[in-house]
């Protein structure tokens, strides 16, 4: 029976890890399964890690343009084989944990101290170091 073979083969195909479809079934649930790991986790504890959470985001967006893996022109990722890590998100994270810190330490009305402070010549120091 000809359909029978070509169906578990089409089957075993899309089972497979080189098949995009289920590459993307897998990630799907594994990203739905952390999310759901990460939803328990308290964020005012993520507060007393920030600072050294956007050091190391400035350190790995900083080491992508060494070591990074370059496509479309552009070097973006760190291929760790299977996967493909893109820290400018993590940087993305970690730059609202570190302000979120900063504005609890100094004091939630950003926008007057952020002007007294820019007219003073002191600015929040998370804030800069991002923009090249």
């Amino acid at each position: 029976m000809p359909g029978g073979r070509w169906g578990a083969s089409a089957a075993s195909r899309l089972a497979s890890f080189s098949s995009p479809v289920f590459k993307q079934v897998v990630f799907a649930c594994a990203g739905i399964a952390a999310m759901l790991i990460v939803s328990k986790i308290d964020y005012h504890y993520l507060t007393h890690y920030a600072w050294a959470l956007y050091g190391l985001s400035i350190v790995s967006l900083v080491a992508i343009l060494v070591i990074g893996q370059s496509a479309y022109g552009s070097t973006r990722w760190f291929d760790l084989g299977p996967v493909q890590i893109q820290p400018s998100e993590f940087a993305k994270l970690a730059t609202i944990l570190a302000l979120a810190r900063y504005f609890s330490e100094h004091g939630g009305d950003a926008s007057g101290r952020a002007r007294r402070q820019h007219d003073e010549g002191r600015h929040c120091p998370a804030s800069p170091a991002p923009i090249w």
